[in-house]
């Protein structure tokens, strides 16, 4: 709805007053030194905030995403606490144990 948009406040601003118990994300690339990446500047504003807005972050990743890089990055792996994907590489695996990083299959 861009009617919501269209008030004298800036969509940043109306996404600091938005709080949610669990998110549901993606993400272009998935790197163990680079962290959380996608390719859409406009995804990163969004993105930047759930770390604050959401209480829960789940992360979608299918096995494609591993050791992938995009341009630029939203967030480091110990932001999100959770983590959804189909095949997960045994040192991904590893990490997000010590990061304590719930693994759902």
């Amino acid at each position: 709805n861009l009617t919501m948009f269209s008030s004298w406040e800036s969509p940043m601003s109306m996404l600091k007053q938005i709080f949610v118990n669990k998110a549901f994300t993606s993400v272009s690339g998935l790197d163990l030194n680079a962290g959380l990446t996608v390719n859409s500047i406009i995804s990163t504003y969004m993105f930047k905030q759930i770390i604050t807005m959401a209480q829960y972050w789940y992360l979608i990743a299918d096995s494609t995403k591993f050791d992938k890089i995009a341009i630029y990055k939203i967030a480091d792996l110990d932001h999100i606490h959770a983590i959804i994907t189909d095949n997960i590489p045994p040192r991904y695996a590893e990490k997000f144990k010590e990061l304590n990083v719930r693994l759902i299959r």
